[in-house]
């Protein structure tokens, strides 16, 4: 029974940590708020507010192979005068690991010239890109009308978004759909 007692004492004081080679480690409040912190809700990236507004919006789901290719990006790169190689962008893309790829497409309903949507592609953060500058030395476009320039990142996240077109006016008056979307969406975007 004294045997059952001494263990029943010592598995009692290793479970609480004195027994332990250092002090207890037990997350504190702000420990546990950080770790929850730091894993991204890769359902929910962003949000934005669309209320008001006469527009849509439609989220769909690719991987990054479905988006971008090494010499795609290779050339993309010589046209803005970076002349990184497809050696270059197949360890970038390597870096993300064929993740998914979450796309938002919002629509103008209301009367309004071309274009009319408005993209936003959103990956997770693979290579770890701290600053726009360096996101956008792999992945700057410099041609007119394109639909994945890069828009903005945090640590989790790197965004694209869609040019809308060259700004030409068709001289009726109604304003450009695509314009009047990104607008609302700068306004409120927030990256999680």
């Amino acid at each position: 029974m004294n045997k059952f007692l001494l263990l029943a004492a010592v598995l009692v004081l290793v479970g609480t940590g004195c027994l332990s080679d250092g002090p207890a480690t037990r997350p504190s409040a702000a420990d546990t708020t950080g770790v929850a912190a730091a894993v991204p809700d890769r359902d929910n990236p962003l949000t934005f507010d669309l209320a008001g507004g006469q527009f849509t919006v439609e989220k769909g789901i690719t991987r990054i192979s479905g988006i971008f290719e090494a010499e795609a990006l290779a050339a993309q790169s010589e046209e803005c005068g970076t002349d990184l190689d497809a050696a270059h962008f197949a360890g970038v893309l390597a870096k993300f690991d064929d993740r998914r790829v979450l796309q938002y497409d919002f629509l103008y309903r209301g009367d309004s010239q071309e274009p009319t949507d408005y993209v936003l592609t959103v990956v997770e953060n693979g290579p770890g890109y701290a600053t726009l500058d360096e996101f956008k030395r792999d992945f700057d476009i410099c041609a007119a009308g394109g639909n994945l320039y890069p828009h903005a990142l945090n640590g989790h996240w790197l965004v694209f978004a869609s040019s809308c077109g060259s700004g030409a006016d068709d001289g009726s008056g109604r304003p450009i759909g695509c314009e009047m979307i990104s607008e609302r969406i700068e306004g409120t975007l927030e990256l999680h």
